[in-house]
């Protein structure tokens, strides 16, 4: 009896190791399913790409935004970060679960006309990262001189030079009352004249810019003020 006893403990002990090693293979089981998991985050991006426009000495262009999503909706830490010192991204950090914006502008000033090119780069924190990339356009400035204005009656004639980009798709006149302050632009074409009529005694004052095919509006010309009496 002793000798059977022992021999059932033994079987039963002989079988402990079996549910540690359907244990220890369930743990393998997951990590591995957790790790693929990971490296199987997919991110996307839209735009794909940033263009920007400015005039030499100009205002900078509106920001943009910029959309990147994943493809699993678990919390992740995103960074942002840029390749030139004339694009900024803001902000430059944050968290993502299925999506997460980001603005880039371009900071055009001291810059020459030309065209210039960046890569913004988001990584999402064992997501992998996205670049986009930025192009920027700085066109030169076509200021147009306003070389003259005459009165007759209440009739005020401009004339002022032809710009010498061969872009130019025409001309905007702006009038105002108070200098520096002036009204919605006066759209003339691309002729280099042109006669504001039935004019109040006052004193009026005017600048002058060309506009592109693409509508990019150049500086603003000379003022030039005539007074009506």
């Amino acid at each position: 009896m002793r000798q059977s006893n022992y021999k059932v403990m033994f079987r039963r002990g002989a079988l402990c190791p079996l549910p540690l090693g359907l244990l220890l293979g369930i743990a393998l089981t997951f990590g591995m399913n957790t790790w693929m998991a990971t490296e199987a985050v997919a991110l996307t991006v839209s735009p794909t790409a940033l263009t920007f426009q400015a005039a030499q000495g100009g205002t900078n262009p509106p920001s943009q935004s910029v959309t990147v999503s994943k493809s699993n909706k678990r919390d992740s830490t995103w960074t942002a970060s840029d390749s030139a010192s004339w694009v900024a991204v803001s902000p430059v950090v944050g968290s993502i679960a299925g999506s997460a914006q980001v603005a880039v502008s371009v900071d055009i000033a001291r810059l020459p006309a030309g065209t210039y090119s960046a890569t913004v780069t988001v990584t999402v924190y064992k997501g992998g990262s996205v670049s986009v990339p930025v192009m920027l356009t700085v066109t030169p400035s076509t200021t147009t001189s306003l070389s003259s204005s005459t009165i007759s009656a209440a009739t005020a004639t401009l004339t002022w030079d032809s710009s010498t980009d061969t872009n130019v798709a025409g001309y905007n006149v702006y009038m105002g009352t108070t200098s520096g302050v002036y009204g919605p632009p006066i759209h003339v074409g691309t002729v280099t004249s042109y006669s504001v009529s039935n004019l109040a005694v006052g004193t009026y004052y005017f600048v002058v810019t060309d506009y592109d095919t693409g509508g990019l509006e150049s500086l603003p010309s000379n003022e030039v003020s005539k007074s009506i009496y």
